[in-house]
């Protein structure tokens, strides 16, 4: 899964992870930091040192033995500390076996206990033990050779007292060579600790920079993810509320999908809904005041149509036995009286039109139904020299509709394409229309019965298609916009839709191989009605189209308006 398609939640707990990794890396590299310091620095600093001071202690020991061995050099003879924190007795003047055991015994310890505080692989390497080690034991031959063997003749020199006191300064140089090579090794690691440092410094920085950016990432994607989008929701939410339904919130087509752009969908969703509800509200207080009028208007007509009737009836019956002088005034009271009944019956279904009516769908023969109505508009076709075509050969043969409220969609439609053909009329483009009956497979969908009527006209331009629809709107100037409106709302109590879409050019548009229609360039619009080939409910509330359901009965062009 991308970024992109993780919900909200995982992006924040992505986002907690790489803060505490950071974080965890940087206080890692800051015990690493304290490791190495230890390890490069103190430590061998440390042991160098202790190991320094126990070369001190066994040097003092080996220059006391010098001074016993060799009394003319001059050694100090001062009381000694042992390890044990005890004063040691003066030393004799010359080198006796007691002496000589009680400092050997002192030696081996300091000894041991050099080896034991010190790595000499860390400062010296192995060779300078190793070479103080053979000092000592051949120290320790030659005093035990001196002391267990025969007595020297008298007179005779000391030659192994010398020897030991030789042996004794070879330690001696040796001790300071040592101590020496340690010294040095402190002053470098002393001066190596400043390199040290910096890079420690410089490990340490980086490990802060890390942080410093997941920190500025996370703030920047915080930002992105939620308080950009909540600034948008909290504008649109003030644009709402200040009765802006119109306005929605920006949604860019590669917007992450989720919550807040499932949000942001959603009250998007919820200003459209707003602002239809409030349509439909302020559609039915229109409508109920047209209906309240419509009645009071057939109330005050019908009372003095009844007068007019009853006084042609009378006059009628006055001159009945006049004979053939009064044939005239019979005649004209006859007509009167089918005048005014005429009229009392476009009133009643005036009244009809206000009241509510439910769409009936049942099974029709499709082919016979939309013969007729195409016929039904040939004469008003000729009269404007349209070519009219009728195209069943695709279509069902039978079909779930209510025919009267589909007539009147069917009937609005076709007349604006007629209308709209006739004024895009010119010698390169013939003014014809042309219905289609077909069956429709639309994907993951049942079959669906398609109304395709295609006009040679303007077309209808891409910024009104979802205006024409709305109850009132025209663009003609003796229009009433109510057309279309009523044809939307049948075709939708019988659960399907309308949409418009561009003619295609050519002849193929309209004419058939036997029309004899010249070729043309149609740039006109297809109004394709789309039905369900069955319908198990009837269709929702039909108040608006109840209003000029009826239109053609009363003789007006309500149903011929875009």
């Amino acid at each position: 899964m991308t970024l992109r398609g993780m919900s909200l939640q995982a992006k924040f707990t992505l986002l907690l992870a790489s803060l505490a990794a950071a974080v965890l890396l940087a206080l890692g590299t800051a015990w690493w930091a304290l490791g190495v310091t230890y390890r490069e620095v103190r430590e061998p600093v440390r042991t160098s040192s202790r190991a320094l001071a126990v070369l001190v202690k066994l040097e003092q020991v080996v220059d006391e033995l010098r001074g016993l061995a060799d009394p003319g050099d001059a050694f100090s003879t001062s009381p000694r500390t042992t390890a044990a924190g005890s004063v040691d007795s003066p030393p004799p003047t010359a080198l006796s076996r007691e002496a000589y055991l009680a400092r050997r015994r002192l030696i081996d310890a300091r000894f041991d206990e050099l080896v034991a505080e010190t790595s000499w692989s860390e400062y010296a390497g192995r060779s300078p033990i190793r070479n103080l080690r053979v000092k000592f034991d051949t120290l320790r031959q030659t005093a035990d050779a001196h002391f267990d063997g025969p007595p020297a003749p008298a007179g005779d020199a000391s030659p192994p007292l010398s020897l030991i006191s030789n042996q004794l300064f070879d330690i001696h140089e040796l001790l300071k060579r040592i101590e020496g090579r340690i010294v040095t090794d402190i002053r470098d690691l002393t001066d190596s600790s400043a390199d040290l440092r910096t890079r420690l410094i410089i490990v340490l920085a980086l490990a802060l920079l890390l942080v410093l950016l997941t920190g500025a990432l996370a703030t920047a994607l915080v930002r992105r993810w939620v308080v950009h989008p909540v600034g948008l929701l909290r504008a649109a939410a003030a644009r709402i509320a200040a009765g802006d339904f119109e306005h929605r919130v920006p949604i860019a087509p590669n917007a992450p999908a989720d919550e807040m752009t499932a949000l942001s969908a959603e009250v998007n969703h919820m200003a459209g809904m707003v602002k239809q509800l409030q349509s439909e509200r302020i559609e039915q207080e229109r409508l109920a005041a047209v209906g309240e009028m419509v009645r009071r208007l057939a109330h005050n007509l019908r009372n003095p149509l009844a007068g007019i009737r009853g006084l042609a009836e009378l006059t009628r019956s006055d001159v009945s036995n006049l004979g053939e002088p009064a044939a005239d005034v019979r005649e004209n009271q006859t007509r009167i009286i089918t005048t005014v009944d005429r009229f009392e019956s476009w009133l009643a279904d005036l009244l009809r039109v206000t009241r509510p009516s439910v769409v009936e769908p049942t099974p029709h023969d499709v082919g016979p139904w939309l013969t007729g109505l195409v016929a039904a508009h040939r004469p008003f076709a000729q009269s404007l020299a349209v070519q009219l075509f009728l195209d069943l050969d695709s279509g069902p043969e039978r079909a779930t509709f209510d025919p009267r409220h589909l007539e009147h969609a069917v009937s609005a439609i076709l007349s604006n394409a007629i209308q709209a053909a006739k004024q895009n009329e010119s010698a390169r483009n013939r003014a014809a229309v042309r219905v289609t009956s077909q069956v429709r497979k639309p994907a993951d969908s049942p079959q669906v019965w398609e109304l395709r009527i295609a006009d040679s006209g303007a077309g209808v331009p891409q910024n009104l298609r979802g205006s024409v629809f709305k109850p009132y709107f025209t663009t003609k100037q003796d229009g009433n916009g109510i057309g279309l409106a009523i044809a939307l709302q049948a075709v939708r109590g019988h659960g399907g839709d309308i949409r418009i879409e561009d003619t295609p050019g050519g002849l193929e548009a309209f004419g058939t191989p036997d029309s004899g229609a010249q070729p043309h360039h149609a740039t006109g619009a297809v109004f394709v009605i789309r039905l369900p080939l069955a319908i198990s409910e009837a269709g929702e509330d039909q108040s608006l189209a109840n209003i000029g359901q009826q239109g053609a009965s009363l003789g007006s062009d309500s149903g011929h308006r875009r």
